[in-house]
């Protein structure tokens, strides 16, 4: 299995340097992207805002334009955005491209379904599964649609897959969208996580521009947090959580450097330390990530709440989209909570910074 590659590295040190100094012009590509392979789902969940009446399919000559361009400085690629990935027609195909590149690919999914092919070839594969459920008890009222049998039996059966393949490259993790609904189940969670044999748990908070107010998390939630991640620490099981919930700041936001497992001989942790910094009002995400949906609309994060361009097979991404006008506009923020002037609502990620939050980009040599 391949490690990270010489391009990728240097482009991820070029690039972290451009954004610790803020350069609004970069001569580095991200090294993160998002591709949707469908916006299709099968699940009706409560707190998306998706219009599940789409039925986008993200085409081939769009995908191979973003590899050919893109991918050989990637240092994650994450095959999903809304819907369910396994339902694109082109997802096996996507999958495999992806698994020729040394970078990490990383697939969401909600395991209510029956293919056990895509499961297998998620394994062979060496994908991340991140596997979404909002706890036994809370799952059935957010994700309206999940099928609970189904589910368990894929999580059983991604085992069997990985018990006979042994591919090392390959991780399970959880991820749980956290609200007023299941916050207070959040350890039974970590326990049922542990017992079920994932890797690691990924918490974040339902995002405020989709839902009522009254799923909203208070600052009183950070004790539910607070408790996760202390019971992980005893579990030594890897979590994140945010660093912030509605702006008050947790006890412990993750435990990455606690113990080792053994992705992270194929994972980037600079990655997964970019994020959010609500202290001091900085987001990396217009320097390290571009999101590119199924229909070709290119937004400046995977809130998707700001459009900075359109690709197709014929665009020049680096010229045409990821230096225009708009990206070059977010960069040049001294306060990174003015992109709200482009959207109806405020962004999430900083009241609520997620996956441990806070940039360290001191760290980077």
């Amino acid at each position: 299995m391949m490690k990270i590659s010489e391009t990728a590295r240097e482009n991820a040190i070029r690039n972290l340097h451009e954004c610790r100094e803020k350069k609004t012009t970069l001569e580095s590509f991200p090294i993160k992207v998002y591709i949707e392979p469908t916006d299709k789902c099968n699940l009706r969940c409560t707190y998306c805002g998706v219009d599940r009446k789409n039925r986008n399919e993200m085409d081939m000559d769009l995908f191979n334009a973003i590899k050919n361009q893109l991918f050989e400085h990637c240092s994650e690629v994450n095959l999903y955005l809304n819907g369910e990935p396994t339902l694109s027609v082109n997802f096996g195909t996507m999958l495999r491209t992806c698994s020729r590149f040394s970078f990490i690919t990383n697939v969401f999914t909600n395991f209510s379904y029956k293919n056990d092919e895509a499961i297998k070839e998620m394994v062979e594969c060496g994908a991340w599964i991140n596997v979404s459920f909002d706890g036994m008890k809370s799952s059935e009222q957010t994700r309206r649609g999940i099928n609970l049998d189904l589910f368990l039996r894929n999580i059983e059966l991604v085992h069997e897959f990985q018990d006979k393949i042994q591919n090392p490259k390959f991780h399970l993790r959880l991820g749980v969208v956290v609200s007023k609904v299941n916050a207070k189940e959040l350890p039974e969670i970590v326990r049922w996580a542990h017992v079920m044999r994932f890797g690691e748990i990924m918490l974040s908070c339902v995002d405020t521009a989709h839902n009522n107010r009254i799923h909203m998390l208070t600052p009183e939630d950070r004790t539910y947090f607070n408790e996760a991640v202390a019971l992980s620490d005893e579990l030594k099981m890897r979590i994140s959580s945010p660093s912030h919930i509605s702006g008050a700041r947790v006890d412990k936001s993750h435990n990455w450097n606690d113990f080792d497992l053994p992705i992270d001989e194929y994972a980037g942790r600079y990655i997964e330390n970019l994020n959010p910094d609500v202290q001091k009002r900085f987001c990396p995400y217009p320097w390290i990530q571009t999101v590119i949906n199924s229909k070709g609309e290119v937004f400046s994060c995977s809130q998707r709440k700001i459009v900075a361009g359109k690709m197709n097979s014929k665009t020049k991404f680096v010229s045409d989209i990821w230096n225009n006008k708009m990206y070059r506009t977010l960069r040049s923020f001294n306060d990174s909570r003015k992109c709200y002037y482009f959207t109806a609502h405020e962004c999430v990620l900083m009241e609520n910074s997620i996956l441990g939050g806070g940039c360290r980009l001191d760290e980077i040599q």
